[in-house]
């Protein structure tokens, strides 16, 4: 089991502003660091680990929540510079409104979310994906997740309007605060159209991502 970290969290300031917005829990951001920090110690055979920047994803949230946290380390300080919404998978749980994502699979065809330890693969920004545009691809590092480049699990926007349809989100779209299907895919974690060029720029090639749960159900 990895020994959990003491460390200090602070809130990222701009223009003498703090962030707006949720920060993750820290139980959550200390397992993240402590995964983070194990593996720059003892890289994956898939390559090494940008220092100084991860993603972090709270499953334990709901859709409606922002909890794609931007983590960066600055001066010694460990700072959230942005936490933004993010889709869960349909797989992952089948109740309507705001929800939670109550179960996980790797399994390809479940439409569901994984958890755990994720790189940005080295193609990710050298490859489209045919039905979304722009993409991050991702390898799964645990048994867990190791499915995931294969059931092309990647982050994405919703510009092309994929997604679960119904007669209340006849677009399909992802972000339609106030509607049953907020925050649903089919197993990526999607984020919102004025959000992917921040993402793009932040995950670059082996920049680590830790999806987990700051809270059982």
């Amino acid at each position: 089991m990895l020994k959990l970290q003491c460390f200090v969290v602070a809130l990222a300031f701009a223009a003498g502003q703090a962030l707006a917005g949720p920060t993750p829990a820290p139980t959550l951001l200390a397992e993240g660091l402590a995964h983070y920090e194990a593996l720059l110690a003892t890289p994956p055979k898939t390559g090494g680990m940008v220092a100084g920047r991860f993603l972090l994803i709270d499953y334990s949230l709901p859709s409606n929540t922002e909890r794609l946290y931007f983590v960066e380390r600055t001066g010694g300080t460990w700072v959230v510079t942005a936490a933004v919404y993010v889709a869960h998978g349909s797989g992952s749980n089948t109740s309507s409104g705001y929800s939670i994502p109550q179960s996980f699979s790797d399994k390809p065809g479940s439409k569901a979310s994984t958890l755990g330890e994720f790189r940005v693969s080295d193609s990710s920004q050298q490859t489209p994906c045919s039905t979304v545009g722009r993409c991050i691809h991702l390898d799964g590092l645990e048994a867990q997740n190791h499915n995931a480049y294969a059931r092309a699990v990647v982050m994405h926007s919703n510009e092309r309007r994929i997604g679960l349809i119904s007669a209340s989100n006849p677009k399909g779209k992802y972000f339609v605060p106030s509607k049953d299907l907020f925050g649903r895919s089919n197993g990526c974690p999607v984020v919102a159209d004025e959000e992917m060029e921040k993402l793009l720029v932040f995950a670059t090639p082996d920049v680590f991502l830790y999806v987990g749960r700051s809270s059982a159900p």
